[in-house]
């Protein structure tokens, strides 16, 4: 019955019908008996481009697939009226077989179908290919630019990321500098107008918060700007110690938000922080065991809360520390590992930013004086850290360091720039940009 719906189609079927050389669908699986198999391989969707006459699978294979044992082939066609005629010929081997051999044929290299329409006055040709990674997904890739600014003589720097714009903050022996960029590759410098000259600027300290950048001077005056050019002094702002960070917006929340700082109170050292409105609000004493100089920081978003975090760091009597503290208001700090063994060496000037998921930190340097050149990730927020797997270390070339200033890029870049060997001296005139390669892919 059906061969004979099959004949009465293609007897009353228009002539274009019976012209139509095109595939509507393309799927592959194992072949039946095939030792081997690709895990999933049936549920993988080919795109047709008719145009350029190409089947293709956009999510590649995973990495490590090995095409090894011949797989069958599935088409269906544009129309009611099969072809008279289907040829494949793979790559792998050069020889035309028939479309009959559809169940067993080699997609290790490229495939190239050959169609003759029904009436054998067209024909059409499609090359297949069967995408498989050639990057492991989960190792980062590393890119280095030397030299970055032409400056010599930069003795701290920090990096911050705000909307897509980057400003790169770098203290000269001469004064302040600040550099923009649009893709954090090619810097310029900003013409600086609004701070005082004669004082030195905390630039290892600057803060984004709510879109505005703020800076502060040793003397403990604040100052902000909302281009990184045009700044001026905030008014009935405390003596700033030390400018921490920032607990900013979470979306779709109405939690407070922070700039974080250590004032000076009469003769003790408080925590403070400065809401959306201007209107600071005085927090704890500092404990003597918190930082207050060399800690990394970073923030995050765990419960529907943003998190500041600091770790390591120089603790006021001088010695350096492991721990990792965090807060949600910038008042009241938690130590996030007073009781634990957090697998990090006490350290500053460690570069920290939260980076697909985790936190990272990279290098530092330790109560020996010896720089590191490690990357340490943590998983709970700063609590535990260990050493991160070999594809994810930065390569042979990158020398130890520490105080380098990081930063995440809209397009999945961890960034790291400057950076010096000893604890003194100028900065490294270079940047390092690394993307874990899954973040990379469809960009």
């Amino acid at each position: 019955m059906s061969s004979c719906l099959k004949e009465e189609n293609q007897r009353t079927a228009p002539e274009w019908r019976k012209k139509n050389c095109q595939i509507a669908s393309f799927s592959l699986k194992n072949a039946a008996k095939a030792k081997d198999t690709i895990a999933g391989l049936s549920q993988v969707t080919f795109t047709i481009d008719q145009l350029q006459g190409e089947i293709y699978n956009t999510d590649s294979l995973p990495y490590g697939t090995r095409i090894t044992h011949k797989l069958a082939c599935q088409i269906t066609y544009d129309d009611v009226i099969s072809p008279s005629r289907v040829e494949f010929m793979p790559e792998a081997t050069g020889k035309r077989i028939s479309g009959r051999d559809a169940d067993s044929i080699d997609f290790s290299r490229p495939v190239r179908i050959y169609i003759t329409s029904y009436d054998r006055t067209e024909a059409k040709t499609y090359t297949v290919r069967l995408n498989v990674h050639q990057q492991d997904p989960d190792s980062m890739v590393w890119l280095h630019t030397y030299p970055l600014l032409g400056h010599g003589s930069i003795v701290e720097e920090r990096a911050l990321a705000d909307a897509g714009t980057y400003l790169l903050f770098a203290r000269t022996a001469e004064g302040l500098r600040i550099y923009r960029a649009t893709a954090a590759l090619n810097w310029t410098t900003l013409t600086l107008s609004g701070l005082p000259t004669g004082k030195t600027l905390r630039a290892a300290q600057a803060t984004v918060f709510r879109h505005t950048y703020y800076i502060h001077s040793t003397d403990g005056t604040l100052y902000r700007s909302s281009n990184g050019a045009a700044w001026a002094t905030v008014t009935g702002a405390p003596t700033i110690e030390c400018l921490l960070g920032a607990v900013d917006t979470v979306a779709y929340t109405t939690r407070p938000v922070a700039l974080a700082a250590i004032v000076r109170s009469g003769d003790s050292l408080r925590f403070a922080s400065m809401d959306a409105a201007g209107v600071w609000t005085m927090g704890e004493v500092v404990p003597a065991t918190f930082p207050t100089s060399g800690f990394g920081c970073t923030s995050y978003e765990a419960a529907h809360r943003r998190h500041l975090l600091l770790v390591g760091g120089q603790q006021r009597n001088g010695s350096l520390t492991s721990r990792a503290w965090e807060t949600t208001d910038g008042r009241t700090w938690v130590c996030l590992n007073e009781n634990t063994t957090p697998g990090l060496p006490a350290l500053e000037g460690a570069a920290v930013a939260m980076y697909d998921g985790k936190i990272y930190l990279v290098g530092g340097i330790n109560a020996a004086k010896s720089t590191s050149r490690t990357l340490y990730l943590s998983s709970d927020r700063g609590a535990t850290w260990s050493v991160a797997a070999r594809k994810l270390m930065l390569p042979d070339d990158f020398r130890a360091r520490g105080y380098a200033a990081p930063m995440v890029t809209t397009d999945g870049y961890l960034i790291l720039i400057g950076g010096r060997t000893t604890r003194e001296g100028t900065m490294m005139d270079e940047m390092w940009r690394g993307r874990i390669n899954r973040l990379g892919y469809g960009q």
